[in-house]
């Protein structure tokens, strides 16, 4: 089975926050964070429950919501 994923704007904001600073650095590394952050996200299609349910925002959204968290820190 395959599922819908909805990336939250909240989510893509912080994505894109973190691009930017990983930019600053190096673009390479930037576009191998993102390429990988892609890989991780596109991931909870197919697999979804290996990631907890956010109770907040699935009570605020109302359907189910998945909470990848994905890189350090």
């Amino acid at each position: 089975m395959t599922y819908n994923v909805i990336v939250t704007p909240t989510a893509d904001a912080e994505a894109m926050e973190a691009v930017a600073w990983h930019a600053e650095r190096s673009t390479d590394a930037a576009q191998r964070w993102h390429e990988r952050l892609t890989r991780a996200i596109n991931s909870l299609a197919k697999l979804p429950t290996r990631c907890p349910v956010s109770q907040e925002d699935s009570k605020a959204l109302g359907c189910e919501v998945r909470l990848l968290l994905y890189g350090k820190g």
